[in-house]
């Protein structure tokens, strides 16, 4: 394969108003499962209360193979607002497709929005924390590329023996 010759057009099934984008100085894009309702529906609870402050959250989802599923993801879109649907399969081999959609998402639609967030839906961000950090390290010019995080030393691997991943 030429990488050189290789082209992905990425299309999403639910519209995004580009205009949601206005006066938004933090996008979060979260990497969701299309089965993972549950933790979607936790997110909402608690790290959505931080919309008003110049954040806007999305949840990306490619399509399920199951027609049943996706029935419920327009109809959860429907509810809530906050689902950009992919015309892609939604697979652990598609992630990168996935990525790449955020990345088409954020250039696109959102091009005026300073900063990007990918957060997976299984973890909790700080955005009193984040915001004062966007403010005092990236807004003042301190620092232009930045990565934080935390490992969690003391918690347990699950791993399925015999299993690729």
């Amino acid at each position: 394969m030429n990488f050189l010759d290789f082209k992905l057009n990425i299309s999403f099934l639910t519209e995004f108003n580009r205009s949601e984008c206005d006066g938004t100085n933090l996008l979060v894009l979260i990497p969701s499962s299309p089965t993972n309702l549950q933790k979607r529906n936790e997110i909402r609870e608690t790290l959505f209360q931080d919309q008003d402050n110049g954040t806007l959250i999305k949840f990306v989802i490619g399509q399920s193979l199951d027609p049943e599923i996706n029935a419920k993801l327009i109809s959860e879109n429907k509810m809530f607002d906050d689902l950009i649907l992919a015309d892609f399969v939604d697979s652990y081999r598609n992630l990168s497709i996935k990525t790449f959609s955020i990345l088409v998402l954020k250039h696109f639609y959102c091009p005026n929005t300073q900063h990007l967030l990918t957060m997976d839906d299984d973890v909790i961000v700080d955005f009193d924390r984040l915001r004062h950090w966007i403010s005092t390290i990236w807004e003042s010019g301190i620092q232009s590329k930045f990565l934080a995080c935390d490992i969690l030393r003391s918690t347990r691997i699950y791993r399925i023996p015999g299993h690729r991943w």
